[in-house]
């Protein structure tokens, strides 16, 4: 149905645009920076947050609901865009289908439309790559620091 398309279409949207910032806060929260005491020891406190201890049973909770979102969100929202496009693949790698699409006005492909609409039929699937590669450069990178990168 129409209106089912389009609720699809805005989640996908909605997600789309979420993912790198969500994504980024994710693996940011893995992420902690040592102190060093006097008597040789170190403090580890969030690197976002440094009145979270990762010590404290309070970032050990996040820790685990940290890796469970990042199951849903870098993981899951380019492997669900995946089998999206998987399940329309036939028409979407077919230029003569898209076209016939078009005439009636996408009732079956428009909710992935903003996904494969800057690549020609054979790449409809790049977008899956390039969520990745923002991922990547957004979030993972994101997590070296700078003394890492300076040492290397």
């Amino acid at each position: 149905s129409t209106r089912g398309q389009t609720v699809v279409y805005m989640l996908l949207l909605l997600s789309f645009v979420v993912l790198v910032g969500t994504s980024t806060a994710l693996f940011h929260f893995l992420k902690c920076h040592k102190f060093p005491l006097p008597d040789g020891g170190a403090e580890l406190y969030l690197y976002k947050d440094y009145s979270i201890s990762c010590h404290s049973y309070r970032y050990k909770y996040y820790v685990v609901y940290s890796i469970v979102m990042i199951f849903v969100y870098p993981i899951g929202i380019p492997l669900t865009y995946a089998i999206m496009l998987w399940e329309h693949r036939i028409t979407l790698r077919d230029q003569e289908a898209l076209d016939r699409e078009a005439l009636i006005n996408y009732p079956t492909i428009g909710h992935l439309k903003f996904l494969v609409e800057s690549y020609t039929p054979e790449f409809y699937w790049f977008e899956i790559a390039e969520c990745f590669r923002r991922l990547s450069l957004a979030s993972i990178i994101g997590l070296a620091s700078a003394d890492s990168a300076i040492s290397a």
